[in-house]
């Protein structure tokens, strides 16, 4: 990627006057997966081309760079591959249950849209409208359960100023209802989306289904402040839940027939995947879960073997043998 292409001191002109804290040099390597020494040089064309770039320092030896104003609204019109992205991101909210986030993200195209010159809107529709026809979602089974609006609306709001909710719940196994008290901590977006929350009554954070609360309302009560991160949370999960007994060394081995495939997934964010001599994949990473984990294995039949850990191997053969039960008087 080089620094001196028109398009790339464009983008960080508008990182930089997007950041009201500004950019640090370490900012603009990640962003563009840069060395310093090219980051450095990006910087320096910005402020070439916009002199009004501020260098901001917190007393350290941190500097940060922020452009406070400077750009002409034609070079922040967005192009016809950004609105296609947004439109096409708004299709997978909807499939995903998120109808609040994806009428959101529609209501964001109108706008910008209407923002458009007349003329660059005339020549930008009909290849945008086309653009839209010729992308679709393909349709996977699993839960659809559009959330109300109002109700992510609360949890965000105690989310954000530190509250307790109290909510009716109807728990999913059994229907059994109660009124429980929690502190929001984050939603979880997957196949079903989950809130994240502390219950008073247990040690560590629990999943909730979102579709399952009625009657939410906001308390006045200030709620502890809990710290946690959510990435590293979910980074501990191969799918939604975790295990009590925590994260485990996960080993899986497949054959020479399914490595093809295998190499094209991303099972966990930790793994780490081997070539074994005979063209076979060794995939590790460290995770919790083993449920979701067997369930998964399911579909990939005998060209995968659990090597580690042993429960895992033991919950396979668990969900094997319930599936064999149903069938066991047709074979």
């Amino acid at each position: 990627m080089r620094y001196d292409k028109p398009e790339m001191i464009l983008r960080l002109a508008l990182l930089m006057q997007g950041s009201a804290e500004g950019l640090r040099l370490a900012d603009i390597e990640s962003a563009f997966a840069v060395s310093r020494r090219t980051a450095e040089r990006m910087r320096d064309a910005v402020i070439r081309l916009f002199p009004q770039v501020e260098e901001l320092s917190d007393g350290g030896r941190q500097k940060r760079w922020r452009l406070p104003s400077g750009l002409r609204p034609a070079l922040l019109a967005p192009t016809l591959e950004e609105l296609s992205a947004l439109d096409a991101a708004g299709k997978l909210l909807e499939q995903a249950s998120l109808k609040t986030q994806a009428e959101a993200l529609q209501t964001l195209g109108q706008k910008l849209r209407a923002a458009l010159a007349p003329a660059m809107r005339r020549r930008l529709d009909p290849d945008l409208d086309a653009l839209s026809q010729a992308e679709a979602v393909t349709h996977r089974p699993g839960p659809y359960v559009p959330i109300e609006g109002a109700t992510l609306a609360i949890f965000r709001e105690a989310i954000l100023a530190g509250r307790w909710i109290e909510a009716r719940y109807s728990r999913r196994t059994n229907g059994a209802e109660s009124v429980t008290r929690l502190v929001p901590l984050g939603f979880l977006y997957g196949p079903r989306p989950f809130l994240l929350a502390q219950n008073p009554e247990w040690d560590r954070p629990q999943h909730y289904a979102l579709d399952r609360f009625s009657e939410v309302r906001l308390l006045p009560d200030p709620a502890p402040v809990l710290d946690i991160d959510l990435a590293a949370f979910v980074q501990r999960s191969f799918g939604v839940f975790q295990d009590a007994e925590g994260p485990r060394r996960i080993v899986w081995r497949f054959t020479a027939h399914a490595a093809p495939n295998a190499r094209t997934y991303r099972f966990h964010p930790t793994q780490e995947m081997i070539d074994l001599p005979e063209g076979g994949l060794e995939v590790r990473f460290t995770a919790s879960s083993l449920w979701e984990m067997a369930l998964h294995l399911f579909g990939w039949g005998p060209d995968v073997e659990v090597i580690e850990p042993p429960e895992l191997r033991e919950e396979l053969l668990f969900r094997c043998r319930e599936v064999m039960s149903v069938y066991a008087c047709i074979i």
